[in-house]
Parts: C-alpha cells; structure tokens; sequence
C-alpha cells in the first residue's frame, strides 16, 4: 500500500470518529421496507440488465449489463439461477484464474449463492466472474465484467457504511435491518449489484425478504 493511499485511510478514519456523535443521532428511515427495495430495483432509471441470457442461467448478480458494472464490494457474493459446473474469478486481461470453486449438485437447484472467499479484490480493477459448465472444464461458458469501485468514491462509502454500522448498533438493529439499510443505501447511490447482494446475504430471511427474493428472481430471470 502506497504512502498516498495510507494518508487517505488515515483520514476517513478521522472523519469516521469525528463523526461519532452523527452515527447516533441521524435518523434511521423508518419509511425504508423491503418492499421499498424491491420498486427500486426493478424500477430503475438507468438500462437494466441485459436480458438475452439462456432460459436455464440467469446470472443475478454481479448483474450482466453491456458495460461492466461496478461493485463497492471487494468480496463478492455471486448469485444465479440455473445449473452450472464451477465458477471463478480472474483479471480482466488474464486467462489466469485467481480464484475458483466447484459448484456441487446439490447447490444447483433454484437461487445459488457463493461468497468470495480469496484476497479483497483490488479497488480499480476489472475482473470477471467465469461460469464453468462442469467443475473440471479449462475453458468458461460465460463471463461477466465487474470493476471494484476506486478512489475518492469508495472512500466516502466507506465511511458512510461505518457510521451507518454505529448507528445501527446503537439502535439494536438485527442483522437483517442492517442489511436492509445498507440495501438502501447502495440502491441510493445507484450501485444495484451491491443492493442486490445485500438482499441475498441474510442465511435466515424473514417471511417478507423470502417473498421478495422470489419476486426479484422471477423477474430478473423471466
């Protein structure tokens, strides 16, 4: 890590103490549902994904859009629908795979996800997520491109999900409300595929995020 970089870790992390009495005082939005999320995601301004995609894969997210999509996220959860072989991660100019894992049959009924489990992605880079027919296959059947969000931006994000984190505890929240709160407020900053993995993230969902992760797959992959 760079001097210049360091420097900028120091002062988020400043700006993130400073702004302790903010994390516990600002106002958590008692309007925000799962509901709300769901209008957002499926009502977006900007062009969906793409939606040309064979009827027994659907790639969820990282979504498939026609310019690489862009993650906060520097460890990825992959989501899909469909079954597949293995799948893996590599540089956007390499055929080197960084990262890889074989996909039992038993994980290949109705919604699939699997955390990224290497090295934090670096922020800036472009990568793509590789989709392998069988576990053994050389060659990938599919790729999706996905940059990890740099600079200024990530920073600022950062900080925001910290403070946001502060308040959240101070408040008692359970682990799905804080979910729900960072959904909404990457969807706020228009990074779906990040609001997208908030959504899938939660091992135990309630009654409402169960019906809502049936309503958006159904829809993301009709």
């Amino acid at each position: 890590m760079n001097l210049s970089r360091i420097q900028c870790l120091f002062l988020t992390t400043c700006l993130v103490l400073s702004s302790a009495k903010l994390a516990l005082t600002a106002p958590i939005h008692p309007d925000v549902s799962w509901r709300t999320i769901r209008r957002d995601l499926l009502n977006r301004k900007e062009d969906p994904p793409l939606g040309s995609r064979p009827v027994e894969l659907c790639l969820i997210t990282p979504e498939y859009h026609r310019n690489s999509v862009t993650l906060w996220q520097n460890r990825p959860l992959f989501v899909w629908q469909g079954k597949i072989g293995g799948i893996g991660i590599r540089q956007a100019n390499s055929e080197q795979m960084i990262w890889r894992q074989p996909i039992a049959a038993s994980e290949t009924e109705s919604v699939n996800r699997v955390a990224y489990t290497g090295d934090p992605l670096e922020p800036g880079q472009t990568y793509h997520w590789v989709i392998f027919d069988q576990a053994d296959d050389s060659q990938p059947i599919r790729f999706i491109p996905f940059t990890v969000l740099d600079g200024k931006e990530r920073d600022r994000i950062r900080v925001r999900l910290i403070i946001l984190a502060a308040q959240l505890k101070e408040k008692g929240a359970t682990t799905e409300e804080m979910a729900l709160e960072r959904a909404n407020y990457f969807s706020k900053q228009q990074l779906w595929s990040d609001a997208l993995q908030e959504v899938y993230r939660i091992d135990n969902p309630s009654a409402e995020l169960r019906d809502m992760i049936g309503e958006i797959s159904t829809q993301l992959c009709s």
